[in-house]
């Protein structure tokens, strides 16, 4: 004796069970997103300007101090400061720092060196941070 519709009603019940992981999954994708967004945009994020980068000569060896101001909301964490030719296609000199800045402070970044008779005497100060962010400032060493 065969049972019909046995099998019609085990495929449905599976149906409806990966329908419903999935919706779960999916909203909890949706809210995971929302939260985050939420987040970043509560937080702020980390911003910086270069005020100035002053500098001083030495037997054709520029020491370079970039001077950085945090504007943003949050802590800001500086990486790395690149020295690039006018053109911005060359590096002239790079280092990595991790210095972490309050927001609202002044601070005066480590010195980066440079050549000047290899720079044409306009340079490109760049200061990135851990977040991404890019700022550049252009220097006249002549």
């Amino acid at each position: 004796m065969t049972r019909r519709g046995q099998s019609e009603l085990i495929a449905v019940t599976l149906l409806a069970l990966i329908v419903a992981v999935l919706g779960f999954f999916v909203l909890y994708q949706v809210l995971k997103a929302g939260y985050m967004i939420r987040y970043t945009m509560s937080t702020g994020q980390c911003d910086f300007t270069i005020v100035s980068a002053p500098f001083n000569i030495t037997n054709d060896i520029a020491t370079i101090r970039p001077v950085v101001y945090i504007s943003g909301a949050q802590p800001c964490k500086i990486t790395e400061i690149f020295v690039l030719a006018e053109n911005e296609t060359l590096i002239l000199n790079h280092t990595s720092v991790s210095i972490v800045l309050k927001p609202g402070t002044l601070y005066v970044l480590p010195g980066i060196e440079v050549n000047v008779s290899k720079t044409g005497g306009v340079v490109v100060v760049r200061v990135v941070s851990a977040s991404g962010v890019v700022r550049n400032f252009i220097l006249n060493l002549g």
